[in-house]
């Protein structure tokens, strides 16, 4: 009966010890998720600005053509 009772806790330890590892793992991931997020965020506008220019340029779209579309002086 004593090895039966100890195995039963030997594998309710192991499966509580893989849930924390899981739960920690998972928890990992959703912090990285949200940093990624919150730096394409941060990042978008800019890198959609600097794509869409260089999409004008590749069409042939002069430099004064765009300075008037985005009114900035410094493209």
């Amino acid at each position: 009966m004593k090895r039966s009772v100890r195995r039963h806790y030997r594998e309710k330890r192991l499966h509580d010890e893989a849930s924390a590892l899981g739960h920690a793992r998972r928890e990992g991931i959703a912090e990285g998720m949200e940093q990624r997020l919150q730096k394409g965020i941060a990042q978008g506008p800019e890198k959609g600005k600097r794509d869409t220019i260089a999409r004008m340029r590749s069409l042939g779209i002069s430099e004064e053509q765009i300075r008037l579309i985005y009114g900035d002086t410094d493209i």
